[in-house]
């Protein structure tokens, strides 16, 4: 066992290295004066050697001057005397002036390799395995990162005319006499193995085990395998989030190569990546909805895959299924209407139509003239406030909105759109909502000159409303409401289903993002238990959803409220053509990040966080694994599983159509929908 002072020294170091704001300083002279002065006062004398003077020709001189009584030579060697000791002092103060440094290094800096050698150092130097020498050389070395640290004199030479000569010079020395840093860790990783060695014969195994300073020891073998290496299972043990027996909250990843699942408990997003084939539904989605006991939203749009293989089950073993469908002309759809959820308080009602707009018309960077989009939100959100204020009953709908925006621009003093025009105006005196009232000044003055800019702005918003009117079966699902997002968190277990195909993703995204903006909103409210299953969302195709801001914010702020969000994509090009440049932001936000056969361009997203493998020997350097590697026959079943903090890991996939086919039982009948 190790005794109270050796583990406390060694816990110091682990929280110093644990600490980023912290900073490894050490003086210069630990580099300096290593082997002593002898070596350093060779170079420094070596420096300023234009500045000594010839003793011998002096001396040649005198000897002339003695033996021809010339005061000139007898004068030289008094010039000589005084040089030399001009130049001996000059040596003396550089020696002097270059003890005044520090080599800073911020342990932010630190690679993980460099940590674990670090604290491995500690413990051997606490057991008293290696000397105080050599811990204090190590020490320095790691601080001067071959040069790659900060030098920062004392308070006596701020200001020094000589600071930057001095500086210079202690660069070039300490650069000259000292190996590269790469040879430092491999020397310093193969002195921690061998201390690791000597102890095991001396002590008992077991003991050893239970000791703190022997459990860094244990990590010798990966630290002198220098580079990335797939996560094992005593670093899978300790992950945050991952846990190999299942809970509540659990989630199937996959399983390790010696069988065991490996399952994330966290709250935080996940996405997976993989083309057409690679099987990402059936390792992810399928099987962790036939087994997942919390409730979820689904976005299914692969010919309504997941809910034939998944719903009865669902139903049958953990709560109510809702199948929302609008392009099912069976009518097999429970219904959903969106103004059912906007509120009939002025003051919200602004808010949550100003949510229902911006889910209508999505916002595009990338626009040149976004006069047009920006004219048409406000428009549908001035509409949009009109109904949800003004409209009862089943006219409180979308397809009403709809409505007031086919009325043509008609000047007669009784016509539709005028009318509407004047209520606006009407309205947001009532209200106090300058905003709407203008929307009708501006309407009715449009309308007064036959505005062709205002038809032009009208019809951006008809074009993006259009796919909620040219359906039967739309209008039907959107005209009453047949569960309320509360249902998810009221039955645990509850399962919405929002079923239609990619291509129908794409013409009825607005509305799927005001669905899902919605029920985000009205869930978000809440401070969730530690052990509570999250509320689960499964996005097949997230990214035919377009610009959709909702789900950034549920990145953000979805764990808290017991929120989370699985994303699912073919191609990382997808989440660039949806999210421009903030894509890469929205992949690396997620805490886990799964790839199935990889394309060129998710390699080259995720090969910095694969890292290198380095033979220490011959020094060549190769990645975890290559593009061709993880596109061949060797990954063709594989997960590779990215998580910020953590080693890769390389998984076997758990396909449902495998695994569980037991419970993939008929889908239930959702009785169809009718006018009344």
């Amino acid at each position: 066992m190790a005794s109270p002072r050796e583990a406390s020294f060694v816990d110091q170091v682990s929280r110093l290295a644990e600490t980023p704001h912290a900073v490894l300083r050490v003086p210069a002279t630990a580099l300096l004066h290593a082997d002593g002065t002898h070596r350093l006062h060779q170079y420094v004398r070596a420096h300023f050697k234009g500045i000594k003077p010839s003793l011998a020709g002096t001396l040649g001189k005198m000897a002339i001057g003695v033996l021809t009584r010339s005061p000139n030579s007898i004068g030289d060697a008094i010039a000589h005397t005084s040089k030399d000791i001009a130049y001996h002092a000059k040596v003396m103060a550089t020696m002097k002036l270059l003890a005044q440094f520090d080599l800073a290094r911020p342990v932010l800096s630190l690679s993980e390799q460099e940590k674990k050698i670090l604290t491995g150092m500690a413990s051997i130097a606490a057991s008293g395995h290696c000397s105080y020498e050599e811990w204090s050389m190590f020490l320095a070395q790691l601080a001067w990162n071959g040069g790659k640290c900060h030098i920062e004199p004392h308070d006596g030479m701020h200001g020094h005319a000589r600071h930057g000569e001095i500086r210079q010079l202690l660069t070039q020395y300490l650069n000259s006499h000292y190996p590269v840093h790469d040879i430092v860790l491999a020397s310093a990783g193969q002195r921690v193995a061998d201390a690791q060695d000597e102890i095991a014969r001396t002590r008992d195994m077991e003991s050893r085990k239970r000791d703190a300073t022997r459990r860094v020891l244990k990590e010798a073998p990966a630290v002198l395998n220098p580079g990335a290496h797939w996560m094992t299972d005593e670093e899978l043990a300790t992950a945050p989030g991952y846990a190999t027996r299942k809970t509540d909250t659990s989630l199937l990843i996959g399983v390790t190569e010696g069988g065991k699942a490996v399952y994330y408990n966290g709250h935080e997003s996940l996405m997976t990546i993989g083309g057409p084939g690679t099987g990402k539904s059936q390792a992810h989605a399928v099987t962790n909805l036939l087994r997942y006991p919390g409730s979820a939203v689904v976005l299914d749009v692969k010919d309504d895959e997941l809910w034939k293989q998944t719903a009865e089950y669902r139903r049958r073993r953990f709560g109510p299924v809702f199948r929302f469908a609008p392009t099912d002309f069976t009518g097999s759809s429970h219904g959903y209407n969106p103004f059912d959820f906007i509120s009939t308080d002025p003051d919200r009602a602004a808010h949550d139509c100003f949510v229902f707009s911006y889910q209508t018309i999505l916002p595009n960077p990338k626009a040149h003239d976004p006069y047009w989009e920006n004219k048409g939100r406000d428009f549908v959100w001035a509409y949009a406030m009109l109904v949800a204020l003004e409209e009862k009953g089943p006219d409180r709908s979308i397809e009403t909105l709809y409505r007031y925006f086919m009325h043509p621009i008609d000047d007669e003093p009784d016509s539709e759109i005028l009318a509407i025009a004047q209520r606006l105006v009407m309205l947001g005196k009532i209200h106090d909502i300058p905003d709407l009232e203008g929307a009708g000044n501006a309407l009715q003055s449009g309308i007064a000159l036959q505005s062709k800019a205002l038809e032009s702005v009208l019809d951006t918003a008809r074009s993006n409303l259009s796919s909620f009117a040219k359906s039967m079966t739309a209008r039907r699902a959107m005209s009453r409401t047949d569960w309320r997002p509360s249902d998810l968190r009221k039955h645990q277990g509850a399962t919405l289903y929002i079923c239609l195909s990619a291509d129908d993703l794409k013409s009825y995204g607005a509305m799927i993002r005001i669905m899902l903006a919605q029920h985000l909103a009205q869930l978000q409210n809440y401070s969730a238990k530690p052990d509570e299953p999250p509320i689960t969302f499964f996005l097949d195709e997230m990214p035919k959803l377009g610009n959709f801001q909702s789900i950034l914010n549920m990145q953000d702020l979805g764990r808290s409220a017991g929120l989370r969000l699985w994303m699912f994509c073919q191609y990382i090009g997808q989440l660039e053509q949806c999210f421009f440049e903030r894509y890469k932001g929205v992949i690396d936000a997620c805490r886990v990040r799964s790839f199935m056969r990889p394309d060129g361009q998710a390699y080259e997203h995720i090969r910095p966080a694969l890292g290198e493998t380095r033979n220490l020997f011959s020094g060549e350097r190769a990645p975890l694994a290559s593009s061709s590697d993880l596109m061949g026959r060797a990954f063709r079943d594989k997960i590779l599983v990215l998580t910020s903090g953590e080693n890769p890991m390389s998984l076997g996939k758990v396909l449902a159509y495998k695994n569980y086919t037991k419970r993939m039982l008929p889908p239930p009948t959702i009785k169809p929908m009718s006018r009344a």
